[in-house]
């Protein structure tokens, strides 16, 4: 469903729909997490819940890494 090309190495993530290659947004990168950034000159249309489930996704695989690494650190100061 989405399509992720890396723009610039681990700073941004450019998605477009694999059916139409429509750029949807970017994934940037800010303080050390990714964030959703909307494509501005697609203000237009809904997004279903298979879209925001499947771009949720992407996110969390993004941040997968740093919310481990946060995790880690918690554990081990206790």
């Amino acid at each position: 469903m989405l399509h992720l090309e890396e723009k610039i190495q681990n700073q941004i993530y450019i998605i477009s729909l694999k059916s139409t290659g429509i750029i949807v947004g970017e994934f940037v990168k800010i303080d050390g997490f990714y964030y959703f950034s909307e494509n501005k000159n697609r203000t237009w249309g809904y997004w279903s819940e298979e879209f925001l489930t499947a771009l949720s996704d992407e996110l969390k695989k993004l941040n997968k890494s740093v919310n481990n690494s946060i995790t880690a650190d918690y554990i081990n100061f206790q």
